[in-house]
């Protein structure tokens, strides 16, 4: 089961899949934020959200609210453009990621076999496992 953790650790990508073959692809990218509020705190960064229905190109469609596992939607998306039934999947994938409620039979929740923080491809089966490779996992 995938975990909050591995979602916001600044590059995760999963897929969601169901029975009959169809597919929904979410990448979760952490921002690297400079900005300061006006007590000169460090703002926390934005996590940007792109999707893709089975394998049509992708769309970068808003930010996540980390807090309740929601895509926050931008309104600059063309609406042609945005299938509601991608963002629909997606965010039920993210709800039961935070919820941490196991998918219906048939269906899959899975890491894409990249680490959750760095991106990079993992290779041994621990790794595999827990979303993360062996140098990433110490900042989780």
């Amino acid at each position: 089961m995938l975990s909050k953790s591995f979602v916001t650790a600044g590059r995760a990508s999963f897929i969601v899949a169901n029975p009959a073959g169809e597919s929904v692809t979410v990448k979760v990218s952490k921002s690297r934020s400079d900005k300061l509020d006006r007590n000169g705190n460090r703002l926390p960064p934005k996590m940007w959200v792109s999707v893709r229905h089975n394998n049509a190109p992708w769309q970068w469609v808003g930010s996540l609210d980390a807090e309740v596992g929601k895509i926050v939607l931008a309104s600059t998306i063309p609406s042609a453009t945005l299938l509601p039934r991608t963002i629909d999947i997606a965010n039920w994938a993210l709800s039961c990621i935070w919820k941490e409620l196991q998918v219906p039979s048939g269906y899959r929740l899975e890491h894409t076999g990249r680490c959750g923080r760095c991106g990079k491809m993992l290779r041994d089966a621990e790794s595999i496992q827990r979303g993360f490779g062996p140098e990433c996992v110490k900042y989780i």
